[in-house]
């Protein structure tokens, strides 16, 4: 399958290569578009006012570009970079849980919504921050079989999968639940000062 991966922790995540990383071995075809710096909590921004600039940067043999914009910026850029037409968009691996009203925030969550707004299905995957590589990798893997199962059961449009896995051993892990979302909201403030 053509997959398009998108973040916005930038194009040098740990989360984003690793999942890049798990596809491939899987056979899949993989084009990365990520921010070329972080993003975290740019939401649905889209740059209007300015050139988008975009950097080729391969790892791995794996296609990779560097936006210089927002996580939405970058889902819509990748289909002028691909010549194959995208069939999934996988935007994560986040650097620390998306729940409740935080997808709102979220520029991982606005990726996936920017995808299945065009057409494309989607899922956003985060790990609770403090993460190990294994459980990076354990998280990918959620998210590709998540991907196989959504090839043959699809959303309904504007629907997109939001995936939040626990920074714990796998096999502390007990398995995956459909949840709805939780209407948990942050209640943190501001400090002001002179």
């Amino acid at each position: 399958m053509r997959l398009l991966l998108s973040n916005d922790d930038g194009y040098q995540a740990i989360g984003i290569r690793t999942l890049a990383t798990e596809a491939v071995k899987r056979g899949h075809s993989v084009l990365i578009c990520a921010p070329l710096s972080e993003k975290s909590a740019a939401s649905h921004f889209l740059t209007l006012k300015r050139p988008l600039l975009v950097k080729s940067a391969p790892f791995d043999g794996i296609e990779t570009f560097a936006i210089d914009g927002s996580p939405v910026d970058c889902v819509r850029v990748a289909k002028y970079l691909s010549d194959i037409p995208f069939e999934f968009c996988i935007s994560g691996i986040n650097n620390g849980e998306n729940v409740g009203t935080g997808i709102i925030y979220s520029g991982t969550d606005a990726a996936a919504r920017e995808a299945v707004m065009a057409y494309l299905p989607a899922i956003a995957i985060s790990l609770e921050q403090g993460g190990t590589q294994d459980m990076f990798q354990y998280a990918a893997n959620i998210a590709l079989d998540m991907l196989d199962h959504l090839a043959e059961n699809p959303m309904p449009r504007f629907t997109f999968c939001n995936i939040n896995v626990p920074a714990l051993p796998s096999d502390r892990i007990k398995g995956v639940r459909l949840s709805s979302i939780s209407e948990s909201f942050y209640t943190d403030g501001y400090c002001k000062r002179s």
